[in-house]
């Protein structure tokens, strides 16, 4: 069965994300489809996000706007 969709803003504990890196260049490419980086402006009061809390290519952080697709066995 297919997760439902995060809404914003994401729960207070969840880690945010500014996604972007520390360095020139490091942005993330996913951050648009992102509840980390998307709740950002929701925040009330505002929680200070990480610098890209996707630090590899195999996007652990993500939370996809769109819901996790379902497991296949």
């Amino acid at each position: 069965m297919k997760q439902q969709p995060p809404s914003l803003p994401i729960p207070a504990e969840w880690q945010r994300c500014l996604g972007a890196g520390l360095y020139q260049g490091d942005t993330c490419h996913r951050a648009d489809d992102c509840a980390r980086y998307l709740t950002l402006p929701h925040d009330q009061p505002a929680i200070t996000p990480m610098h890209r809390a996707c630090s590899s290519e195999l996007m652990v952080m993500h939370l996809p706007m769109a819901g996790f697709p379902e497991e296949t066995e």
